[in-house]
């Protein structure tokens, strides 16, 4: 498989609208005359580094097929004053996936594009001004595969024609236990902060969380070495710490490791791997007396690439 994944690729073309996608539009001026506007999005940025050869849900596959990449598509237009006078959603039913028909007014707009796998990217309430307006794009608390690009438009009284680059803003981990899986074991769970919301010029919004992802082990996994783990994340700007938990059938955690100071970076995918079964990472699990709240845990800081 190709290494490299391209940014993504699309076609937009503005001056009318189309069925198979949502639609919304003001115009504060009515009767002022509107221009034909159109993007060419450029083939996918190759400049980024690779997340690696594995597959994460069926993003890394190498084509100009925005199918492949996303399965939404998410176009807005704020005014001078920040607030939303167009927007579209689109879908990868739609036979014009990736294209969009507008017409606009002589003036200076923010546009913003967002492209997303799995469910659809989800704006906070369209009222709000650009500058405190944002936008997720997750699938059972985790993000998808996301692409974005925000940027001005000027239009003076003629059309536009104009490339665009949509960028990936997904980061990836990939977990790998070297040592075999015991048989009670069966769950594994990473947890760190991560973004539940980004701006829609693409920047932090302070709104971090604990993200965890839990990956079911079946019994088949027992004695496996080397079994790795996957998930998207948006938190690429500053270290995090990094939490490898095992859980027994009872949901008891029974071996618990964390790597400190973790950094994630856009459009990579960081593996982080090791030897995790130890007497070092092994978790007590106490039955408590009734009336008493005792926990236990090994909180001992492990290094990026290796435990």
């Amino acid at each position: 498989m190709n290494k490299l994944i391209p940014a993504l690729s699309l076609v937009f073309i503005l001056f009318g609208c189309r069925k198979a996608e949502q639609t919304d539009s003001i115009n504060p001026k009515p009767d002022a005359p509107l221009y034909d506007v159109k993007f060419n999005v450029a083939d996918f940025a190759t400049t980024l580094v690779p997340m690696g050869t594995q597959a994460i849900k069926s993003t890394m596959a190498v084509t100009t097929d925005l199918k492949s990449y996303a399965d939404y598509f998410s176009y807005r237009v704020y005014d001078s004053r920040g607030f939303v006078i167009k927007l579209i959603d689109q879908d990868n039913t739609s036979a014009n996936f990736g294209t969009i028909n507008d017409r606009l007014g002589s003036g200076t707009y923010s546009v913003v594009m967002v492209a997303a796998k799995n469910s659809p990217p989800s704006f906070t309430r369209e009222t709000l001004p650009y500058e405190v307006a944002s936008f997720s794009s997750s699938s059972n608390g985790y993000w998808n595969d996301v692409f974005h690009k925000a940027f001005k438009l000027t239009i003076e009284d003629k059309p536009v024609t104009q490339k665009v680059q949509l960028d990936r803003l997904t980061a990836a981990f990939n977990l790998v236990l070297e040592d075999a899986i015991p048989a009670d074991v069966s769950k594994i769970t990473v947890s760190l902060y991560d973004e539940g919301q980004l701006g829609l010029n693409g920047s932090y919004n302070s709104r971090q969380f604990t993200r965890s992802y839990d990956f079911t082990l079946a019994a088949s996994d027992a004695g496996v070495k080397g079994k790795s783990f996957t998930g998207l994340l948006i938190n690429t700007f500053g270290g995090v710490n990094f939490t490898v938990t095992a859980y027994n059938a009872s949901n008891k955690a029974i071996f618990e490791k964390i790597v400190d100071g973790v950094q994630f970076n856009k459009g990579q995918r960081l593996t982080i791997s090791g030897v995790f079964f130890t007497t070092a990472n092994k978790k007590t699990v106490y039955t408590a007396p009734v009336g008493i709240n005792v926990t236990a845990m090994n909180t001992q800081a492990g290094v990026i690439v290796k435990f």
